[in-house]
This record gives structure tokens, C-alpha cells and sequence, in this order.
């Protein structure tokens, strides 16, 4: 069970909103068309809706430090959507879910947020997804994803999330469904370490655990997380109820279609209680970057999601570098998406270069000498320019200027 909250524009009912949704789904059109507006978003990306609680097999009762807490709205047109998954079991049973809240007697130092830790950017089977390829999204995604063949007891996605500035994490909580093999949270860092997090060798459904940390842990701006998890669709999987059949990423699944949803629940550093996405910075009208924001900071310190046309490469030391590189421009998002591809192979290659970070889940080894576009979060470090990846593309198969 998943609990949000969310606001209805003026005059539209609950009841109303149930039939547009029914004629969207007559009409063979996505359920998300007729879904009501989230009542809280992440400061930085506001396709990022905070899950206000979950209850999984597994799972109990959720408490927040002292010091923390979370956002519910209420007001004029505001209601909360339970969104729960039931199976069948070949008798008639009865449900009555129920839900408590606590109340803070003042504003918390640190807003919390439950987001889907997979972010923009996923890649299945080591392919990055386009958001612009045409289907239904998965639910808590902007891509449509693969579905798993019969049969196939690896399947592979990888999430990518990047955070352009300071944040802390609390929990961690890995989300499938009978499918779901292994999880694996890991963190690269600005100055290219990595940490794992989290590891989850033997998935189960029925004990889906929230994992808090014991030291909440700290990021600095410029760091991203990675989740990759693995699938069984195989025999072999004693919870699978079909693994002759297709397993399908829906925008409104069932309980026998599959999710990928590894859940992390943060705060922003930087920001007070309910500074909503958007605020923070405008974006230059000629989406170039200055000087100072070519170095990958903005006046408030916060850094700033680029893409950087230029030449795949290593260094003496196996290092993945990008050089002949041109100007870098500002992005709204952290994925690509074909259109966007198009329009970075006509962009010329420069002179600069930047040191690449976690980039090896990108498979750059078939790209080496191409001509790539990469997003990421610009960092500069000194003299080194460096880019904390979360898409790496090919362009063109010649990189010459």
C-alpha cells in the first residue's frame, strides 16, 4: 500500500476524477492523463512526487528523528490516495487498512522525502532507455521499460539518480514484485569514489523491508546514487506465477506485472521545510553556461545538470575522459532522449576536457573513440573539470573535428 497526497483543481471531485480515469482507460489511454496533481515534489526535480508512507509485507510502524518529519498539506480540495495491491487466493477476504499520523508541534528542521531512487535515467540489460521512445512509462518513471521474455531469470535495470546539491539519505527500501532477484544501492561521489550502500543478495516480496541507516549519511552536491536490480522470470523463481509469459513495467500495474522502485527517503541540505522545485534558480535564456557556471556552480552553490558534446577516451590509467569537448549546455533533465541526440550531433566539438565519473555502467568500452553526448552534474575541482555521469550516448562513429 502507497499513500500520497494530492490536490484536485477547483470543482473537481473524487468521483469525477474516477470517471475520467475510466474513460481514459476505454479510450486505450494512460491513467496519468486524468491523475490528480501531487500535493509535495522534491525541490530539484518535480516529477519527483514524495510517497507520504508505504506499507509493504515486512514493514511497521515509521518513525522520524527529533529533528525530522514529513509535509501533509491538508486544505480546501486536498485528499490522500491509497494505492493498494491485492492478490487473489481463490476465496472471498475482506480489507480494513487503516492509517495514524503524529503530528510535530512545530516545523522540522529537515523535511523528508520518499522518492524513487531509479531517478531519470535507466538502462536494461546495459542499453539506456530514451524518454522519448513511444509506449506506456513505467509507474514512477519517465521511459518505457523492456518487458522481462519468458523464461529470462537475469534481467537487468539499472537506475541513476544525480543530486545537484547537498543531501542527506535515512532509508533505503528495495520495491518489486514476484520477479524481483537482488537489489544493490551504491553512491558515486564528486571526487569519484564509490561506496556501496546497500546489497541485497535474496530479494523477497513478502519481506519487504525498510532498511534505515544507523548515521543518516551525508552527501555532498555533485554525488549520485545507482540501484541496479535483477529479475527471475525463469522456473526456477518458486514465487513466479507465469514464467511462460511476458512480465510488463506498467504505468498502473498489477500485483502480477513488475515494478522497479527502490525507494530512498532524503532530505535537502540546503533548503528549509516545503522550498519547493523551481525556486531555487532560473535558467539562462540561451541555455549556455557563463563562466562561472561553466565550471559547474551557480551563484546560490548549487551545481548544475550539463550536456557535453565530445570525444570517448581514456587516459594512461584507464580513466574514461572526454576530450575535443564543445561548450557545455544547461539540461533540465538528467536522461536523453532521441530528439535531443539528434540535435547534439550537429553541435561542434571544442577543446576542453573532462574527467568522467561512474561511468563504466554506461558501457563506454563499445563507444571508445566516438563521438558522445554526456549529461551529468558539472563539477570543478581546481583546474580538473569533471562530470558525475547519468547518460552517455553515442552521436556519431567518427570523432573528428
Amino acid at each position: 500500500m502507497a499513500l500520497t497526497e494530492v490536490s484536485l483543481p477547483p470543482g473537481v471531485s473524487p468521483a469525477g476524477l474516477d470517471q475520467l480515469a475510466s474513460v481514459a482507460r476505454r479510450m486505450g489511454l494512460s491513467n496519468t492523463l486524468a491523475a490528480p496533481r501531487p500535493a509535495v515534489v522534491t525541490q530539484t526535480q518535480p516529477e519527483q512526487i514524495d510517497m507520504l508512507g508505504i506499507y509493504t509485507p515486512g514493514t511497521t510502524l515509521e518513525r522520524y528523528g527529533d529533528d525530522s518529519g514529513k509535509l501533509l498539506r491538508g486544505g480546501s480540495n486536498m485528499y490522500l490516495i491509497f494505492n493498494i495491491h491485492y492478490e487473489t487466493i481463490g476465496t472471498p477476504q475482506t480489507d480494513r487498512s487503516r492509517v495514524a499520523f503524529w503530528f510535530l508541534p512545530r516545523p522540522p528542521r529537515h523535511q523528508l522525502y520518499r522518492v524513487n531512487g531509479a531517478g531519470e535515467t535507466i538502462l536494461a540489460n546495459g542499453k539506456e532507455l530514451l524518454t522519448d521512445e513511444p509506449g506506456i512509462k513505467a509507474e514512477g518513471t519517465p521511459v518505457v521499460i523492456p518487458p522481462i521474455p519468458p523464461f529470462v531469470n537475469n534481467y537487468e535495470l539499472t537506475g541513476v539518480t544525480g543530486y545537484v546539491e547537498p543531501i542527506t539519505i535515512y532509508q533505503l527500501q528495495p520495491h518489486a514484485h514476484h520477479r524481483g532477484k537482488d537489489f544493490t544501492y551504491r553512491v558515486v561521489y564528486p571526487d569519484g569514489r564509490e561506496q556501496t550502500l546497500l546489497t541485497i543478495p535474496r530479494y523477497d516480496h513478502m519481506s519487504q523491508v525498510a532498511y534505515e541507516l544507523e548515521t543518516p549519511l551525508k552527501l555532498p552536491a555533485g554525488s549520485k546514487l545507482v540501484v541496479t536490480a535483477h529479475y527471475d522470470n525463469s522456473t526456477k523463481n518458486m514465487h513466479n506465477p507465469a514464467p511462460d509469459k511476458p512480465v510488463y513495467f506498467r504505468d498502473m500495474n498489477q500485483s502480477w506485472d513488475e515494478m522497479f522502485t527502490p525507494f530512498v527517503q532524503i532530505s535537502f541540505d540546503q533548503q528549509g521545510p516545503d522550498q519547493q522545485a523551481g525556486k531555487a534558480l532560473g535558467r539562462l535564456q540561451d541555455q549556455s553556461i557563463n563562466t562561472a557556471q561553466q565550471q559547474g556552480r551557480t551563484e546560490a552553490g548549487r551545481l548544475e545538470i550539463g550536456e557535453v558534446v565530445g570525444c570517448l577516451g581514456t587516459n594512461a590509467a584507464g580513466d574514461w575522459l572526454l576530450t575535443n569537448a564543445g561548450q557545455p549546455m544547461v539540461s533540465e533533465t538528467e536522461a536523453t532522449s532521441s530528439a535531443a541526440l539528434k540535435a547534439a550531433e550537429a553541435r561542434p566539438l571544442g577543446s576542453q576536457r573532462y574527467d568522467l565519473l561512474g561511468v563504466n555502467i554506461f558501457n563506454p568500452s563499445n563507444r571508445k573513440g566516438e563521438k558522445v553526448a554526456v549529461k551529468g552534474i558539472l563539477i570543478n575541482n581546481s583546474s580538473t573539470f569533471r562530470i558525475n555521469v547519468t547518460s552517455l550516448q553515442s552521436v556519431s562513429s567518427s570523432c573528428v573535428k
